[in-house]
């Protein structure tokens, strides 16, 4: 009895305790149901709030699409305006264009057309100063040719006579022979020469030979004359006689007078050891040179016949003139 009241209890106990874990498990139950509820509930209304975003986003789409399209179409319809405005702007500017390109060809073509002037009067003038040049040049030349042809007309200067007094001071004294052609020009010329020895106290002299063999110009040289025995020392002569000679010359020609080294006239009788000077004619190569250019207008006639040499010219020949024979004594009439 006691076993079954304790088994009763025993049961009792379970039953309780299951029931009270079936009322657990029921509000637990319930408690998810009502969460779920609230579940579903929200889900029905995130479901309609999708719904209505849905809803709105599409009309929203479909209102954006159409502002799009009259977007693009206002662009499209701007773009034909910029386009015709641009179009017809780019043949403005082509046109503006074609006129400054056609005005750069004139201006072009005037520019060359100014560059040949100016080149052609370039040449012009170049060939104009060229021609000048040579007129000047020309008028130069024939003013120094008159000033030439005037002093050679002129009788010969020693203007500088202290030129060669100073380059024959170097040597030894020397004996000098003159020989010149007895007329007033030459003999003038071979007295200013002889101050010159008389300045350096050189002794000279004048010796007299036939006057065909006189050349023109002033000749200096040193005389010949000398025996065998004179050989060696006629040699050493010789060279000093050959710087003497120069100096003379030079001491000459820096006063402009023609003057050359050589054998002077008579040098075959004067001894090794004299100087000789040998004064000419004075050479008129200016006047003669001028009478070439001029043509020489001067013309000759030949002998007529009848006469000794007829039919020859003749013209500027010399012949020697004797002395005049000295008068007879005239006798005393009785």
């Amino acid at each position: 009895m006691q076993e079954q009241a304790n088994e009763r209890g025993v049961n009792l106990s379970e039953i309780e305790r299951l029931t009270q874990r079936a009322h657990d498990v029921s509000a637990s139950v319930s408690l998810w149901n009502r969460w779920y509820m609230i579940a579903v509930a929200v889900t029905v209304v995130l479901a309609a709030g999708v719904f209505v975003t849905q809803f709105v986003a599409s009309r929203r789409s479909t209102e954006l699409s159409g502002i799009q399209d009259a977007l693009i179409a206002e662009k499209d319809r701007i773009s034909k305006i910029e386009s015709k405005d641009k179009d017809g702007k780019i043949a403005d500017a082509n046109k503006a264009a074609g006129d400054a390109n056609d005005r750069a060809k004139s201006a072009e073509k005037g520019a060359a057309d100014a560059n040949e002037r100016a080149e052609r009067l370039s040449l012009e003038t170049e060939e104009l100063r060229k021609t000048n040049l040579a007129t000047e040049a020309t008028i130069e030349t024939e003013r120094q040719k008159r000033v030439a042809l005037a002093a050679s007309l002129l009788p010969r200067d020693f203007f500088d006579q202290s030129v060669a007094i100073n380059l024959l001071a170097k040597f030894p004294q020397m004996p000098v022979v003159l020989v010149y052609v007895d007329e007033s020009e030459p003999r003038h010329a071979a007295e200013q020469i002889a101050f010159v020895f008389n300045m350096l106290r050189w002794p000279y002299s004048r010796l007299r030979v036939h006057e065909t063999f006189i050349n023109s110009g002033v000749t200096v040289g040193m005389g010949t004359k000398h025996s065998p025995e004179e050989s060696a020392e006629f040699l050493r002569k010789r060279t000093e006689g050959r710087e003497v000679s120069a100096a003379i010359v030079a001491g000459l020609q820096n006063s402009s007078i023609e003057a050359k080294e050589g054998f002077a006239a008579g040098d075959a009788e004067v001894p090794f050891n004299t100087l000789v000077v040998s004064v000419g004619l004075k050479p008129n190569r200016e006047a003669e040179e001028a009478l070439k250019e001029l043509g020489n207008p001067r013309s000759r006639a030949p002998l007529t016949a009848g006469l000794p040499g007829a039919g020859n010219f003749f013209g500027s020949s010399r012949v020697s003139i004797p002395e005049r024979a000295p008068n007879p004594p005239t006798s005393s009439k009785p």
